[in-house]
């Protein structure tokens, strides 16, 4: 029930992860802050925002032509009350979220990793973060202690992982998400 205005040579968007943004609304408790850290033409946030009781949803992108779409889009779908899109690099999350986040949105596969102790400098205690990656079957486990390491130098420690395969992406790779809690130590 929601449209989109996409330009695919400037932006990304997968309508096969319609089903995935559905999930991730299911999961949002009423009046959550929600960060979809990089929010591109804002699927994820406007997927929660319609579907989910949240006191608010930034949608962050440093991509301009993501930003006008992603305004038309929220625009469009009638969440303009909850849904603030937000022109920045997500690197400066800190410097432009004004509250905690209960629940963050990772989707940048490939690069996500780098952002990961950026996104726990704005997470509540706890913190559900949505990290999506893709990657080989046999580094996942890896990857999850990778984050696990990081999360401790940030004063945080991963209490609960959950690992979703989403779709195939090459032979014994995936586009994966965790669904991981976050808890201040």
């Amino acid at each position: 029930g929601l449209t989109f205005q996409v330009d695919v040579a400037s932006t990304y968007f997968s309508p096969r992860l319609a089903s995935e943004r559905r999930r991730i609304a299911t999961l949002v408790q009423p009046d959550e802050i929600v960060v979809d850290l990089f929010a591109g033409v804002a699927p994820f946030s406007i997927m929660v925002a319609r579907h989910a009781r949240p006191r608010k949803v930034y949608a962050i992108d440093k991509n301009s032509v993501a930003i006008k779409l992603a305004k038309q889009n929220v625009k469009q779908n009638q969440v303009l009350q909850t849904v603030e899109v937000i022109h920045s690099d997500a690197k400066d999350v800190e410097k432009i979220i004004p509250t905690k986040a209960d629940r963050i949105i990772m989707n940048l596969p490939f690069s996500a990793y780098n952002f990961f102790s950026v996104a726990l400098s704005i997470a509540a205690s706890p913190c559900k973060v949505h990290y999506y990656d893709i990657i080989r079957e046999e580094d996942i486990d890896e990857r999850i202690s990778s984050l696990k390491t990081i999360a401790h130098t940030q004063g945080y420690r991963l209490t609960q992982v959950t690992i979703h395969k989403i779709k195939s992406y090459a032979p014994r790779e995936f586009y994966i998400g965790l669904d991981i809690t976050a808890l201040k130590h």
